[in-house]
């Protein structure tokens, strides 16, 4: 079978070796181990991937695309620009391989989830990492991902995994959840709840988490007397401006940076603290 990935996700490639976030891949190695061949359509970046995980697969092709972007009024003109291009090159690879899979919500995915209309017969999967919600305040781009992918003669042959059980779905959409441990990782252990509190927030450090309200929390839970601290893991583009907003609200003694780790130390992270902060706009 051939398998082809259509995701906003930016890729780095080092030593013949493509690169991504790191839960990402991971789900995604777990998708492709069973294709005899596997392409790849993201954006791709020149840079070294730090701890990020690469794909396992040896029958593998990365197909770089731009990376897309509606922030402002120059990034929406480029868009406009590049997309014919875009357009035409998903629709190449939808055209070529026997099953799609789109990761969505992203304006690659949105693409794709447009051409996918042209391929009424072919099997598809789409991985939708967002709130599904149709009652939440979301992105115009957001809505109309959700619309094509549930309207199911828009989108044919599809299976669009989503959080949570909603009740407006059509038969098109499967509730289901992604794990980050594996079963054999639960365990049952009493927390000591005693002061300082302990909070950690893991994720990318991109608009939309809610990484600067994190920061807000931790600060006002302060001013009421509650010792606490906070624990930030995870990278992106976002990271300069949050150690500069931390030194600002003098909150070097208690908000704490801890990079992008492995999945081993953010587990014993989790068991150290006492709240995860979850304040993510899209999810």
């Amino acid at each position: 079978m051939r398998l082809a990935v259509f995701t906003h996700v930016i890729h780095k490639k080092y030593r013949d070796k493509y690169y991504a976030y790191s839960p990402y891949v991971r789900e995604i190695n777990l998708w492709i181990k069973n294709a005899e061949e596997v392409q790849v359509f993201a954006p791709l970046v020149e840079d070294v991937p730090d701890r990020n995980l690469n794909y396992i697969h040896q029958n593998l092709i990365f197909r770089r695309i731009p990376a897309l972007d509606l922030l402002s009024l120059g990034s929406t003109l480029r868009a406009g620009l590049m997309f014919p291009i875009i357009f035409l090159k998903v629709l190449s690879g939808m055209h070529r391989t026997d099953h799609i899979h789109i990761r969505c919500p992203g304006n690659i995915g949105l693409i794709a989830c447009i051409a996918q209309m042209f391929f009424p017969q072919k099997k598809k999967s789409v991985k939708y990492a967002g709130n599904w919600d149709p009652d939440s305040d979301q992105p115009w781009s957001y809505n109309l991902q959700k619309w094509i992918l549930n309207n199911k003669f828009l989108s044919r042959n599809m299976n669009v995994l989503v959080y949570g059980n909603w009740r407006s779905g059509s038969n098109n959409i499967q509730p289901f959840y992604t794990a980050s441990f594996s079963e054999k990782k639960k365990t049952e252990f009493k927390k000591d709840f005693s002061r300082p509190y302990n909070f950690i927030f893991a994720g990318n450090l991109v608009k939309g988490k809610g990484v600067f309200k994190s920061i807000d929390l931790i600060e006002n839970i302060r001013k009421l007397g509650y010792p606490c601290t906070l624990n930030i893991y995870g990278d992106g583009k976002l990271h300069e401006q949050l150690k500069n907003y931390i030194i600002q609200k003098n909150l070097t003694d208690s908000v704490f940076m801890m990079g992008r780790t492995d999945l081993m130390e953010l587990e014993k992270a989790y068991r150290k603290a006492h709240f995860v902060i979850l304040l993510s706009k899209s999810e």
